[in-house]
């Protein structure tokens, strides 16, 4: 006599696969946060690399120009422009994290990411009454009193075509930072680049925005930067 064995098949309830949805949703919500964080970790890298660049590119400038800071233009040519020669690639101006499409002034093939500390004219409506690492006139080496502390470049989200330096004010060179995380990139005068909130560059008696950092700088400066904080979510 032959036996025959009846295999049921059992179907997922709706119940049972409601909690698998509810799983993975929550699963989800945890790991999407971490996956952003980890790419974004992962574009202020490559930001930071750039500025790098940017920084190695300044220094061989400055020892074939006596030992002088690249000057804010050069006839037509904004300092972007100008150290092409040293570095050789418009890509390294564009931050990954920035969506801006401006251009450098007379230079549209080089985003407007990246704009130096410097005075165009004795800081003549910039805000800045103190000398900065890359003024007009040529700051000297000889007169970065702490480059580690001296700012160099940092980032700028602005969407038009401008100035390439920053300014306390809000108008057509304005100050408004990149952020990643919570943070801006900012190169200082010996080549180091480092991820800090724009009031930390201002902070126990420090002036990172000066030749020379024990400088006092105006409460308009100090009171920019910390409200640039805030903006940076």
């Amino acid at each position: 006599m032959k036996s025959t064995f009846q295999i049921t098949k059992r179907a997922f309830t709706l119940i049972e696969l409601l909690v698998v949805i509810a799983i993975i949703a929550i699963l989800a919500a945890i790991l999407f946060p971490v996956f952003a964080r980890a790419r974004e970790n992962a574009r202020r890298a490559a930001c930071q690399s750039n500025l790098k660049q940017i920084g190695l590119g300044i220094i061989q400038y400055s020892q074939d120009y006596d030992e002088l800071m690249i000057p804010l233009t050069s006839g037509s040519m904004q300092w972007q422009a100008t150290l092409q020669p040293y570095i050789k690639s418009n890509q390294v101006f564009s931050c990954p994290s920035n969506t801006s499409k401006a251009t450098v002034i007379n230079s549209p093939e080089i985003m407007c990411h990246y704009k130096a500390n410097g005075n165009y004219a004795s800081g003549a409506g910039t805000g800045f009454n103190f000398v900065r690492t890359m003024d007009q006139n040529g700051t000297s080496l000889a007169a970065l009193v702490a480059p580690s502390q001296s700012l160099m470049v940092s980032e700028d989200i602005s969407t038009r075509q401008q100035g390439n330096s920053y300014s306390v004010s809000s108008g057509s060179a304005g100050t408004d930072f990149q952020s990643h995380l919570g943070m801006t990139n900012f190169l200082f005068a010996d080549g180091h680049v480092k991820a800090m909130k724009p009031s930390a560059t201002n902070k126990n008696g420090v002036n990172m925005w000066a030749a020379d950092p024990s400088v006092t700088p105006p409460s308009q400066l100090a009171n920019m930067l910390i409200g640039r904080d805030g903006s940076l979510t």
